[in-house]
């Protein structure tokens, strides 16, 4: 990987490499330069690469590793769920119909924002 020529960049590939982390991505996702990466420490076999498409002035990046990074913890964390279905989701229906939405029909998006949340 080519360095830059850019003092931050010159300092901040080094200091990486002292911490054992290393770029993932090696060739360059938008024109000549290498902007978008995954920092990494780990060094099991991975899956990585850019995906040539057109959707974003950068080229997306991605990476796949079968290293498991979860971490058991001992305290036990309680999840809600919602029950998504037909009946509910008519009960979202109603409630979003009584909303007057003209309040937040505005060209400045911080007064909408403030009527929406009641605060004018």
């Amino acid at each position: 990987m080519k360095m830059c020529i850019n003092k931050l960049v010159n300092f901040l590939i080094p200091s990486h490499h002292t911490l054992c982390l290393y770029p993932s991505i090696t060739k360059p996702t938008r024109k000549a330069i290498l902007i978008d990466n995954v920092i990494t420490n780990i060094c099991s076999k991975q899956i990585l690469g850019i995906v040539l498409t057109d959707i974003s002035d950068h080229l997306p990046i991605f990476i796949s590793t079968n290293q498991n990074v979860y971490k058991s913890c001992e305290t036990t964390v309680e999840i809600e769920i919602r029950d998504v279905n037909n009946k509910n989701i008519d009960i979202l229906k109603d409630k979003l119909s009584e909303v007057d939405w003209d309040v937040v029909c505005t060209d400045d998006a911080n007064v909408s924002y403030n009527n929406f949340y009641g605060q004018n």
